[in-house]
């Protein structure tokens, strides 16, 4: 996470905050800038044993690529964003556009 901000200041400093509609069990919010975003997921209260939540991307979003932060690697978010690591967290930023 560090390195991330490290490498995306303007992100984090300037970029759009979007809070995403999710279930009661999680908070997801979305900042961006033309060039960049920042997708992170929390599960409140994990230790109650909700199921895992999934939120779904605002419009356009879905045709990039994105990098899993935390675990490493690339995700498709195309049907949305969901939360299936052991962490009750998740964290994810925005790549290239995907071809499709």
């Amino acid at each position: 996470l560090l390195a991330c901000r490290a490498a995306q200041p303007e992100l984090l400093a300037a970029g759009a905050y979007v809070r995403l509609d999710a279930p009661d069990n999680c908070y997801a919010f979305l900042r961006s800038t033309p060039n960049a975003a920042l997708l992170v997921m929390i599960q409140l209260y994990p230790w109650r044993g909700a199921p895992a939540a999934s939120c779904r991307l605002p419009p356009g979003l879905e045709a990039f690529g994105w990098t899993d932060i935390l675990a490493g690697g690339p995700l498709d978010l195309a049907s949305g964003a969901a939360m299936t690591g052991r962490l009750p967290i998740f964290v994810a930023l925005r790549s290239e556009r995907l071809q499709r």
